[in-house]
C-alpha cells in the first residue's frame, strides 16, 4: 500500500466543497437536475417492478428538496425524529451508532439508489446516525405523502416492498460475515457488496467508481482494528486483487475477489425483475 495520509485523514473519492445547498423542487430551472438526481433511485426501483412515466413522476411529486452535504455533515442524529424520507443520489451515507465507550459501529451503508427508512416518521426518534462518508446529494422525500402514493400504485408498492427485503438480505449477510467470518472474508464480501449494489445503479456501460470508504470506516463497519484492515489489504494488494491509490481502493479484479473469498451476491439480485447481465469486474482507475 502506498504511503500518504493517516487513513482517519484520508477521503476516499470525491468530496464535494460546496456549503449545504436546499434547492427548492418547484423551481422549473432545476427540473432536470431533479430528474439526474433521481435517477439512480428509480433505476434501482425499476430492478424490482415496472415502474411507468407516470408514476416515476408521481413519486417526483412527493419531493420538496434537494440538498448537498460535505463529508461529515449528520443527514440527522440518533434520538432526533425526523418527518423525511432520504434518497441518496451521490456519495455514500453511514448508518452509524456511537457505542458507550466512545466507539463508532457503522451498521450499514447508504449508496445512490438507497433510502433511509420509510417509516422514519412513525418513529419516535431516529435509531441510528446518518453521516456523509463523502460529498453526498440527497433528494428528501415527504414519508407521509410517499406512503400515501404507495397505498395507490401496486407497482410502486412492490419495488419499495422487494427493495426492503433486500436491505433486510444485506443486513442479514453483514451480521453473518462480523459474526463468523475471517477478517479477510470480511472485508472481501464488502468490497465485492459495495461494489455490486453500486454497479446496479448506474447507467449502462457506466464504469464502477472506487470504494469510497477510509480504513476506520471498513473497520467500523467489520469490528476489525485499524491495524488489521491495513494488513488484509496489503495482503490483497499482493494477490493483484486490489489496488491503492492516494488512499482510493480500487477493485483490479472482481470476479477473483468473488472467487477467492467465496461470494455469492444472489442475496442481493435474487428477486429482482431482470437478471444481472453487467459485468461488475476491474474499475477503470485512470
Amino acid at each position: 500500500m502506498e504511503d500518504g495520509p493517516s487513513p482517519d485523514k484520508a477521503i476516499l473519492a470525491i468530496a464535494f466543497t460546496c456549503p449545504v445547498l436546499r434547492v427548492p423542487m418547484s423551481s422549473a430551472s432545476r427540473a432536470s437536475n431533479l430528474d439526474a438526481y433521481l435517477a439512480p433511485f428509480l433505476r434501482r426501483l425499476q430492478r424490482y417492478a415496472d415502474i411507468s412515466t407516470a408514476e416515476a413522476c408521481q413519486l417526483k411529486s412527493v419531493v420538496y428538496q434537494c440538498q448537498h452535504h460535505r463529508r461529515g455533515d449528520l443527514l440527522i442524529k440518533k434520538g432526533h425524529l425526523s418527518n423525511d424520507v432520504y434518497a441518496i443520489a451521490e456519495g455514500t451515507v453511514a448508518q452509524e451508532i456511537i457505542t458507550e465507550d466512545g466507539k463508532t459501529c457503522i451498521v450499514e451503508f447508504l449508496l445512490p439508489g438507497d433510502i433511509s427508512s420509510i417509516n422514519s416518521h412513525l418513529e419516535r426518534t431516529s435509531g441510528v446516525t446518518l453521516k456523509c462518508l463523502t460529498g453526498t446529494t440527497v433528494i428528501n422525500l415527504q414519508a407521509v405523502a410517499l406512503e400515501a402514493l404507495l397505498a395507490e400504485s401496486d407497482s410502486l408498492r412492490r419495488a419499495f416492498s422487494l427493495m426492503k427485503l433486500a436491505s433486510e438480505r444485506i443486513q442479514r449477510e453483514r451480521f453473518v460475515s462480523v459474526a463468523a467470518r475471517p477478517g479477510d472474508f470480511k472485508l472481501a464480501h464488502l468490497l465485492c457488496e459495495l461494489t455490486l449494489r453500486t454497479q446496479h445503479v448506474l447507467p449502462d456501460n457506466a464504469a464502477v467508481k472506487p470504494i469510497p470508504l477510509t480504513q476506520p470506516e471498513i473497520g467500523a463497519a467489520l469490528g476489525l482494528s485499524n491495524v488489521h484492515v491495513n494488513r488484509i489489504i496489503k495482503g490483497m494488494e499482493a494477490l493483484n486483487l486490489l489496488e491503492v491509490h492516494s488512499g482510493t481502493i480500487y477493485l483490479t479484479d472482481w470476479e477473483a475477489l468473488a472467487e477467492t473469498y467465496c461470494f455469492d451476491g444472489t442475496y442481493i439480485t435474487q428477486q429482482e425483475r431482470l437478471p444481472n447481465t453487467r459485468s461488475t469486474g476491474s474499475t477503470d482507475n485512470g
